[in-house]
């Protein structure tokens, strides 16, 4: 990933979030997906600073079908997020309910 990406996710990450993110690592989630057609892709591991209560950040970009255009997403490791794939299965299953 090009390091301007790298700088937009990180301002997701604070700006949604509040602190300050520094990028760590990516992860592919596709490795670790539980059923077909749950999101696969990278999920960018983001160490945060000046948050109340988390110290890392898991963020990625997801294309949005049919419209040559991107969302990202930014979810705070807190609760029963523990990891990049539960970052992923809560964004899909509010998005599925929001459907």
């Amino acid at each position: 990933m090009n390091p301007a990406t790298m700088d937009l996710l990180k301002k997701v990450i604070d700006t949604q979030h509040g602190g300050s993110s520094a990028y760590l690592h990516s992860v592919s989630t596709h490795r670790f997906a539980p059923r077909p057609g749950l999101w696969d892709g990278v999920v960018h591991v983001f160490a945060v600073t000046g948050h109340a209560s988390a110290t890392k950040a898991y963020a990625w970009i997801s294309p949005i079908a049919g419209t040559g255009s991107s969302r990202y997403f930014a979810v705070l490791h807190q609760g029963a997020i523990k990891g990049p794939v539960e970052a992923v299965q809560a964004v899909v299953k509010a998005v599925r309910a929001a459907a």
